[in-house]
């Protein structure tokens, strides 16, 4: 499908209706509405940039290999969510470095001429007939896209001199002379980034910081084009960088979220857009975040004390707090999916496995991750989350042991991440009421057992695995 002018499909997109959009759910603005009902976002998945893998490896691609399986397999367990960078990295003749597959099939998003160097004028058919597609399959199984525009780890170690297109000896639109970009970043080429302070001017092109009109003017032309696909789609949250880090401006992602947002707006739309920092301490600063209607919380990973304190902070001002990536495995990662679930987060989703050690892995959609995504809707099913709040003051003694989400005197649900006993505050919570665990793992009820309210109370966990309970009121 050829690019059409931005004009006609704001034309287009004028037409949605904005209550069917993904929004802050009118009844509680820390989680989302999609369809004008509340929703609460879970995933997992093998890549982030999933547009541009219409098939990838059985292993890690399950079922069968085929981005269409992987997300009909995300459906069939509860997942409603999924990433999507604007990547373009695991190029075929790329080596094998941290983020890469081997006989990597990704295409860039601009026209490479024969020469080798490309031209950002030119769109790539492929790589936006892949997002266009990708758009389309999860719309269709209702699966909230989270796209990230920026790729900020795609500018650094050797992508930038050897494959990126905006690096200026790269393509044919602009120069080290006419734009404040460098060829080579040498500080930045050496281990994780987050270890030196290399300032890629690429992130600073905005007018606040330096006002490289040559530079912002590509940028906001693959801007357009992104919008041109995803606009008028009501299942797209929008996120400025993955992982900008402290020592880069905030008016990056505070001048692209205006940006966004004015777009939006000329096509008589809402959209939802966050910017995913680093640095945890931006994560939830108001002074970081406020522009925001949205907060990616991703890099706090599940610390449960930050996530009280956000909510805590935001109490006057709620809006949903999203982890469009879980790191680790099936101990911390895990642990770290249920505190999101049960502190109030909107969205849980586990990060990409491993691919080349040493990497840091995730559980991607693999069996573990299946169950965990399927025992979370099993237990919201139970219970309406969306009228609960983290109250781990309902266990005196719980420390790090247990963790509660509450309505008092209506419902409660716990994660006990290592079994054992817990003592709920249940007082005014007078009558019967009926105590259901969960086993995480296996995704399997128990028997129902019956409690009496008012007081506090003893109840213990099956054995010493991962659970969750569910507390009703017993008919």
């Amino acid at each position: 499908m050829a690019i059409v002018a931005l004009a006609l499909l704001c034309i287009s997109a004028a037409h949605a209706d904005s209550e069917d959009r993904i929004q802050p759910y009118s009844g509680n603005l820390f989680y989302w509405q999609y369809q004008g009902e509340p929703v609460l976002l879970l995933g997992g998945s093998f890549q982030d940039n999933l547009f541009n893998h219409p098939t990838g490896p059985p292993d890690l691609f399950p079922p069968d290999g085929t981005l269409e399986s992987h997300l009909d397999l995300l459906v069939s367990v509860g997942g409603n969510y999924v990433r999507n960078t604007m990547s373009h990295r695991d190029q075929p003749d790329a080596p094998e470095t941290w983020h890469r597959q081997p006989e990597g099939q990704n295409v860039y998003p601009f026209v490479r001429l024969e020469d080798g160097r490309f031209d950002l004028d030119q769109p790539n058919p492929e790589y936006w007939d892949r997002f266009e597609n990708f758009l389309r399959m999860t719309r269709e199984r209702d699966i909230i896209v989270q796209i990230e525009v920026w790729a900020f780890h795609d500018f650094f170690r050797d992508d930038w001199p050897e494959y990126n297109p905006w690096n200026p000896e790269n393509n044919v639109n602009y120069t080290t002379e006419n734009t404040m970009l460098l060829a080579d970043y040498e500080g930045a080429r050496e281990g994780p980034i987050m270890r030196d302070e290399t300032k890629h001017d690429f992130f600073f092109s905005v007018p606040a910081l330096n006002n490289d009109t040559v530079l912002l003017s590509y940028q906001q032309q693959f801007v357009d084009w992104i919008l041109e696909y995803s606009l008028d789609h009501p299942h797209v949250l929008y996120c400025i960088t993955n992982e900008i880090h402290h020592y880069f401006s905030r008016e990056w992602g505070f001048y692209w979220e205006g940006y966004l947002r004015e777009k939006a707006e000329e096509a008589g739309l809402d959209i939802e857009i966050a910017e995913m920092y680093m640095a945890r301490h931006m994560i939830f600063s108001p002074e970081h975040t406020e522009p925001f209607t949205y907060l990616e919380a991703s890099q706090n990973r599940g610390r449960w004390e930050n996530l009280i304190e956000a909510r805590a902070a935001y109490s006057n001002t709620p809006r949903p707090i999203n982890n469009v990536k879980i790191r680790h495995g099936a101990g911390e990662g895990v642990e770290a999916f249920w505190r999101n679930l049960i502190a109030g987060c909107a969205s849980m989703r586990f990060h990409r496995p491993v691919i080349i050690p040493p990497d840091e892995p995730g559980l991607g959609l693999n069996d573990i991750a299946q169950a965990n995504i399927r025992s979370a809707r099993m237990l919201t099913e139970r219970i309406n989350i969306f009228a609960t709040e983290p109250r781990n003051d309902l266990l005196p003694d719980a420390g790090t042991e247990a963790y509660c989400a509450a309505e008092p005197g209506m419902q409660y649900a716990l994660y006990v991440p290592n079994g054992g006993l817990v003592h709920l505050d249940m007082s005014g919570a007078e009558g019967e009421w009926t105590l259901t665990w969960l086993d995480i793992s296996e995704s399997e009820w128990s028997e129902e057992e019956t409690v009496e309210g008012g007081d506090h109370i003893e109840i213990t966990a099956p054995n010493g695995g991962q659970w969750a309970a569910a507390i009703v009121p017993a008919n």
